[in-house]
């Protein structure tokens, strides 16, 4: 990869983040470019969803007031992993290229969106790294309890995106677009689905993501994750809904009569995973 002048590097958290600066530090090392970490705090006004519906003015300046301290305590902590990392590569800090043949890095840190921010910046470099966290099993009871590790980070939060999702299940149930809908929760996909399944003698076949690792996928407990049921018939308005907010979505499977399958591999039924079945 020749011709690699400036490569951008979008940090949104420590968790998600240390990776992706090493891997920003390794690539601008072997290539000797100038590297800019970007780090966008959000706008404490965008996550206030329902400011003017019954809130009153304590309760928003409290909620303002927590974001910003959340936002701020977020880029403290990317900051730090920043200056670390340059120490350990000796890596010169300057707002520019200082040399065709010497690495450099510098540190941006704005208050905004993130996408449009890193649209912006990303048109003034060559190479961009983003970092998102989709093998995420930090403090989840399957960590926990299957590999004995109590001691881990908190699972992925990024409050912009509870806010799109509260938007996004205000405008579902307005258009009674679906049936049910349970936030992922402890023990990940797979328990949220079974604690919906066994009271109702129902199972599910489901299908994983073949680009994340099957554990994460199925007990992860990284937020920001919600299973909805959408009847058939409404399955077209439904996906209209989510392309229009520009919301990721993935179809998970179906319900069946009892049986669970994963990957098109069974693994009994519900009816029999109960005490005294």
């Amino acid at each position: 990869m020749t011709g690699v002048k400036t490569l951008l590097a979008v940090v949104p958290d420590v968790e998600g983040g240390l990776p992706t600066l090493e891997t920003a530090c390794i690539i601008g090392r072997d290539l000797a470019c100038h590297v800019r970490v970007l780090h966008v705090r959000p706008d404490p006004s965008s996550a206030l969803p329902l400011m003017g519906e019954a809130m009153s003015g304590a309760m928003i300046d409290q909620m303002m007031a927590t974001c910003e301290k959340e936002g701020t305590a977020r880029a403290v902590r990317v900051r730090g992993i920043f200056d670390q990392l340059i120490a350990r590569y000796d890596i010169p800090q300057t707002d520019e290229p200082p040399g065709p043949s010497e690495m450099s890095a510098a540190y941006i840190e704005l208050i905004g969106q993130e996408d449009e921010a890193a649209v912006s910046y990303g048109r003034m470099a060559d190479v961009v790294v983003i970092g998102r966290p989709q093998d995420d099993i930090a403090s989840s009871e399957y960590l926990q309890f299957y590999h004995n590790i109590n001691e881990s980070p908190l699972p992925y939060f990024d409050i912009n995106t509870e806010v799109l999702i509260q938007k996004v299940l205000r405008v579902l149930n307005e258009k009674s677009l679906v049936s049910s809908a349970s936030p992922v929760g402890k023990g990940g996909v797979f328990f949220t689905l079974l604690r919906a399944a066994i009271p109702n003698g129902l199972g599910f076949d489901i299908t994983t993501d073949a680009e994340t690792r099957k554990d994460a996928f199925l007990f992860g407990e990284a937020m920001g994750r919600i299973i909805v049921d959408v009847d058939p018939d409404k399955e077209d308005e439904f996906v209209d809904v989510l392309s229009d907010l520009k919301v990721p979505f993935f179809t998970l499977g179906h319900i069946t009569k009892g049986e669970i399958r994963i990957d098109d591999e069974s693994f009994g039924y519900t009816g029999k995973m109960t005490l005294g079945a």
